[in-house]
């Protein structure tokens, strides 16, 4: 079976089709570390942010840490001013476990004149202790202390 295998891939190689499994730089999500997919999560957030999305080039992403959220900081999160302050059903979902997820990304992208600028985002994400970051929705992550919707309100009053 390994024989036919390797005649299978030298016949793409040599007939020019080139695997989607050979390229370099492509890894499977299930081998991806969470702080990679929790990068590339960010990564898609800060895109949608810039002028220029296609001249987006990531330089570097560091996992900063994962803390459990504490009543005071769930509390922040929702916007709040105290834990007592959220009602009902906020204090509810509380009890589900969350840890506050936090990664900075290093990049570089062109301005509204074209010039290449350096930028760095601060993203956070509100996880639960068993979810996986594959479950991530958009919604939940803050850019710089922004959410997508509140990034867009901003816009709009500018």
């Amino acid at each position: 079976m390994k024989f036919w295998g390797t005649i299978g891939l030298f016949t793409l190689l040599t007939s020019g089709v080139t695997p989607t499994l050979l390229r370099a730089d492509w890894v499977p999500d299930f081998l991806q570390s969470n702080d990679e997919l929790f990068c590339q999560a960010c990564e898609s957030q800060i895109k949608e942010r810039l002028r220029s999305p296609s001249t987006y080039v990531r330089t570097g992403c560091q996992f900063f840490e994962t803390q459990p959220m504490t009543e005071e900081t769930y509390a922040a999160w929702e916007g709040a001013s105290s834990f007592d302050a959220l009602d009902a059903i906020d204090k509810q979902l509380f009890s589900g476990g969350y840890e506050m997820a936090s990664v900075f990304v290093d990049y570089e992208a062109a301005n509204a004149f074209g010039t290449p600028v350096k930028g760095l985002g601060h993203c956070e994400a509100k996880v639960r202790e068993a979810d996986d970051v594959r479950e991530l929705k958009p919604e939940t992550i803050r850019i710089n202390g922004r959410t997508n919707f509140r990034f867009l309100m901003d816009q709009l009053a500018n």
